[in-house]
């Protein structure tokens, strides 16, 4: 939208905010897991988290390491409010309508930074896209290791690889 059809970051970023708030109310009208809702919305998620970035970092200057942390930072406080309210994080308890505000900010988020991280260590670091791959793969690999061999929390395990699966496809798909 923004580059082949020619609409550029701003009018793409808020076509695809105004479809992602309309895949949002109807996932939260949806009672459980609905995957014809769900799977929508966690695309468009993906594409709008990843606008936000890009806007920030194309649009308005934002470095890509202020970003990094300022993402960071933004899904921590996400988390501790989250867990603070709810005593949990686990994705198998979201039924309520609370609980699933807080996930699909979290979504948001992690693919905001993923976007940031993601650039940041391909193109601030000079490794090329194939390397940084490789790099969020093997993390993500480790991360497995460390919850099948070392008993790592499953949920924090999870949250951890969501979080790198954005970079991941990010630098592979840029390759």
């Amino acid at each position: 939208l923004a580059d082949t059809i020619g609409l550029g970051l701003t009018a793409t970023s808020l076509i695809m905010t105004g479809i992602l708030i309309a895949a949002l109310v109807l996932q939260f009208t949806r009672k459980c897991y609905v995957p014809w809702a769900y799977w929508p919305a966690v695309v468009l998620i993906s594409i709008v988290g990843t606008l936000v970035t890009d806007s920030l970092v194309d649009s308005f200057g934002v470095r890509l390491q202020t970003a990094t942390i300022a993402f960071s930072v933004a899904l921590a406080a996400t988390f501790a409010v989250w867990y603070a309210s709810e005593r949990t994080l686990s994705i198998h308890t979201i039924f309520t309508t609370r609980r699933e505000i807080f996930y699909w900010l979290a979504i948001l988020l992690t693919f905001a930074l993923g976007a940031a991280a993601g650039d940041l260590v391909a193109e601030s670091f000079d490794m090329d896209y194939l390397t940084s791959g490789l790099l969020f793969g093997g993390v993500i690999a480790l991360i497995a290791l460390a919850y099948w061999l070392l008993s790592l929390d499953g949920i924090l395990a999870f949250w951890l690889a969501y979080i790198l699966t954005r970079p991941l496809g990010a630098s592979f798909g840029d390759l």
